[in-house]
């Protein structure tokens, strides 16, 4: 199913479509969310994933693949030719990668760029679990709308057995036809029914999985605002960023140089957000006053490999 770009050019999305930028030749850029991993645990851009309408989570680097046509060439029956475009795009509609068979173009190239803080990376997130609710809610009118057709069909093919077996009973002789009627109404009464519980099924785990995106987007808006106030207010201590960023533990060290001053603020992680507070209590700073910077680095560095 379609899903819409958004409109607001200011938007900063994981995939930027920068061409106008550039002249109108193609540039794409992307940078990856704060958590993202790409492999062996290093941060970066992740493995692209297709959106799986009946998960509670969206992959990191999601995809939507529009597929190509195929044309059957009528004077070869078993040659077939690839025709106009296939693409992919991410869920906010921007198209990161196309191939026209027509005229034989494709742009698959994307400049990565360093990764977004914890806070834009909630609130792409966010977005984007939008855009996922919506596909959600195509997906269940589409199987309600599959209802009624199984209810259709069920009564149809009731329908047929009863005229089948008053035929047979109604007859002198056995008639091999009727019986063999009423052995594949009974084949495809069956075949409607799993397939009305096949639809039932997807319909009541896509119901479920809303329900868990909904908390999803509560959580993260929650921690999205709490993270907002607290760098308008100077208490935001941001190590989130680990792509292309050297010494990234850089603000939270210089910052533990005045504890008092520290212990009012949040540090946010690629993965989480957490008090200084928290912090000092979990190296037991009070008891051990020795380096006490030193330590909250080894901490915070085990909890994001850890992604404890």
């Amino acid at each position: 199913m379609k899903i819409q770009a958004i409109s607001n050019t200011n938007f900063r999305g994981l995939y930027t479509d920068k061409s106008a930028q550039n002249g109108g030749d193609w540039k794409m850029e992307y940078q990856p969310y704060s958590w993202e991993i790409k492999e062996w645990s290093t941060f970066g851009t992740a493995r692209q994933l297709d959106v799986d309408i009946y998960s509670s989570n969206l992959p990191d680097n999601e995809k939507i693949f529009t597929p190509a046509q195929i044309k059957k060439e009528s004077y070869y029956p078993f040659e077939q030719t690839i025709v106009g475009k296939e693409s992919c795009h991410d869920i906010l509609g921007t198209e990161f990668y196309y191939t026209n068979f027509d005229n034989k173009i494709m742009r698959n190239r994307i400049d990565h760029l360093e990764a977004m803080n914890r806070e834009d990376s909630l609130n792409v997130l966010n977005k984007k679990l939008d855009k996922f609710m919506m596909m959600k809610e195509e997906a269940l009118k589409s199987l309600e709308s599959s209802f009624k057709g199984h209810k259709d069909n069920i009564h149809n093919i009731v329908l047929k057995f009863h005229t089948y077996k008053d035929k047979f009973n109604n007859q002198l002789f056995t008639s091999n036809s009727n019986v063999k009627n009423m052995i594949s109404a009974e084949d495809d009464m069956e075949k409607e029914t799993f397939a009305a519980f096949e639809d039932f099924k997807n319909y009541t785990q896509i119901k479920k999985s809303q329900d868990d995106v909904r908390k999803s987007r509560v959580d993260i808006a929650q921690e999205a605002e709490q993270l907002k106030n607290a760098r308008e207010q100077g208490k935001l201590i941001d190590i989130s960023r680990r792509v292309y960023v050297y010494d990234p533990n850089k603000p939270l060290w210089e910052a533990l140089q005045n504890i008092e001053s520290a212990k009012e603020k949040i540090v946010a992680l690629p993965h989480k957000t957490i008090s200084v507070k928290d912090i000092l209590a979990a190296i037991d700073a009070k008891a051990d006053t020795k380096d006490i910077a030193g330590k909250a680095i080894k901490y915070i560095d085990n909890l994001i490999k850890y992604k404890m």
